[in-house]
């Protein structure tokens, strides 16, 4: 099994969990000791709880999203899995009023969802494989289905959007030859999913397209 790069060397469901469990032992050692040395020790094992969790809650602003046209989208709603992986939470204010285009959008989303899962948890390199297989269908799918709606319409982006399609087409191949190599990282599929897919072209050049359609 390839072990994939990861800002923690911790499972995932640990990982996840590690603010609560810091809290919960400090609680329990202040009530326990019941002495000025079990309530600092039990005092900072909170407040470590509590910055820990702090410092992952301030890591996702990175992903916020300026102002799309009039749908005041400012930031990717953002929650955590079952498995404790983080998972984006598809909202009415990203659709962009076509309501083929907004399913399959729903449709990306999902499969990268489970593509961030896949790594959280330290999935095998062929599952994590298969699902980027899966999302790399979804995105040429997708493409092909807007390439199309834009040629039918004469826009006279139509050209420009496909060049920026064919760019985001080898960065998901590019993704899939990391991962047969066991080099892919949680970095490049926050990248990839988050930041190129999601924010830029879902939530900001597609709104361009489809919004008054």
């Amino acid at each position: 099994m390839t072990e994939y790069k990861q800002n923690h060397p911790l499972p995932g469901w640990l990982y996840g969990a590690l603010p609560f469990i810091y809290v919960f032992l400090g609680a329990f050692v202040i009530l326990k000791l019941e002495d000025n040395l079990g309530i600092f020790s039990g005092a900072v094992l909170i407040l470590t709880g509590l910055f820990v969790f702090k410092m992952r809650r301030a890591a996702w602003p990175a992903v916020s999203h300026r102002e799309v046209g009039h749908d005041n989208i400012k930031t990717l709603k953002v929650a955590t899995g079952a498995s404790g992986s983080m998972q984006l939470v598809w909202r009415k204010a990203y659709e962009c009023g076509n309501s083929s285009i907004d399913e399959q959008h729903r449709g990306l989303f999902e499969a990268g969802n489970f593509l961030i899962d896949a790594i959280h948890n330290h999935r095998r390199q062929s599952d994590v494989t298969a699902l980027i297989d899966i999302l790399l269908a979804h995105v040429e799918a997708h493409f092909t289905s807007e390439e199309t709606l834009l040629a039918t319409w004469e826009h006279p982006l139509t050209e420009e959007h496909k060049q920026a399609h064919q760019h985001l087409l080898e960065r998901a191949v590019g993704l899939r030859d990391k991962s047969i190599k066991g080099e892919l990282s949680f970095a490049d599929v926050l990248s990839f999913f988050v930041k190129d897919l999601v924010l830029k072209h879902i939530l900001e050049d597609d709104k361009k397209f489809f919004h008054q359609v």
